[in-house]
């Protein structure tokens, strides 16, 4: 009887055990489709992870993050998406295409150094539809409130479409709603952003 115990022990470890690894691979799949961000039985329930999904899986198909209503307080890094093309593009966007129904927004109190809600280093193919971006927060006596950072490499086919942006333009402290660092090796091409002003310290094409 201990042995038949022990015996269904090892049997119900092990295929638990087959069973997480095949969950694992699955979650593991490059991204392709549509995907929920926030809210109820979202496939995401933030921005930031939906981002670490990007970075850690790449995409192999367009992938659309749909947004849903809500306040989101969170600052991320986009860097080179593996799989990103002309045709695979990444695109973050209002889930109900009412640009006042997301707000993202970052608040830090050292934005000194992490002068951003969005920074894109390298990343290309990006697609920002009917977002509110705030920037322009409480604690930024500094005046500064960048909003997105190009910050290094080279970034390509970046389009920005129907949004709100609420920062602080400061030229004079390199800050802005689109900033690009004085430093960066690249430079960005193609960004389509008809309804702001680009502020750069770089060069652009």
């Amino acid at each position: 009887m201990k042995s038949n115990r022990s015996y269904l022990i090892q049997t119900t470890i092990f295929l638990l055990l087959v069973f997480l690894s095949l969950n694992k691979n699955i979650l593991a799949q490059p991204l392709s489709g549509s995907y929920t961000v926030g809210g109820a039985s979202a496939n995401f329930d933030s921005l930031s992870q939906a981002v670490t999904e990007l970075v850690n899986n790449g995409i192999s198909g367009a992938v659309i993050f749909n947004i849903r209503p809500g306040t989101y307080e969170e600052q991320v890094i986009i860097p080179e998406i593996a799989g990103a093309s002309s045709s695979n593009t990444i695109t973050f966007q209002s889930e109900t295409g009412i640009v006042e129904d997301v707000i993202w927004q970052f608040e830090n109190p050292n934005w000194t150094n992490f002068n951003y809600v969005i920074r894109i280093d390298a990343a290309d193919y990006l697609r920002f539809k009917n977002i509110t971006f705030n920037a322009n927060l409480a604690n930024l006596t500094d005046g500064k409130g960048n909003v997105l950072a190009f910050n290094i490499g080279l970034c390509e086919d970046i389009r920005i479409e129907n949004n709100i942006f609420l920062s602080i333009p400061n030229q004079s402290e390199s800050s802005g709603i689109i900033t690009c660092s004085s430093y960066i090796p690249g430079r960005i091409l193609n960004i389509t952003a008809p309804e702001i002003p680009l502020l750069t310290n770089a060069d652009t094409a």
